[in-house]
């Protein structure tokens, strides 16, 4: 009988701490939840050429260029954008965030990007580098 209670007690910890946890899982769920709908993904295009790369973005018309971030990271480029948008007395902030993958030959060096009536053009050369082939 005293290994039967010990199962017993084992099986209640085991429950009591999984209970826990889903209790501190679902808090999490709901905070993220909750920060996730501060972030939208703007409508964007993509295009490659053998010049470079042009990705067209579509932003709110109220966005300035101070309130835009990019960042050439590694085959990344990351754009987020803060926008208030002011709908009577109520003022929403909010974040618009795109990571886009790049291929190996994109210079971040180079990188120019352009804001006009809410469209956000931003222009990646690629270097592609000479004497590419070799001889194993």
């Amino acid at each position: 009988m005293d290994i039967v209670k010990q199962a017993e007690d084992i099986v209640d910890v085991v429950q009591r701490t999984v209970h826990r946890n889903m209790r501190l899982l679902r808090r999490q769920i709901k905070a993220v939840k909750r920060v996730a709908r501060r972030y939208e993904e703007p409508y964007c295009e993509v295009a490659q050429s053998e010049g470079g790369i042009m990705v067209h973005m579509s932003l709110p018309t109220e966005v300035k260029k101070e309130d835009i971030v990019i960042k050439m990271r590694p085959r990344k480029l990351e754009i987020e954008v803060e926008v208030c948008e002011k709908d009577g007395n109520k003022r929403r902030e909010k974040s618009l965030y795109r990571m886009i993958d790049l291929p190996r030959e994109a210079d971040g060096k180079k990188t120019r990007a352009l804001l006009k009536k809410g469209k956000l053009i931003v222009k990646i050369p690629l270097e592609y580098a000479k004497n590419r082939e070799r001889e194993v």
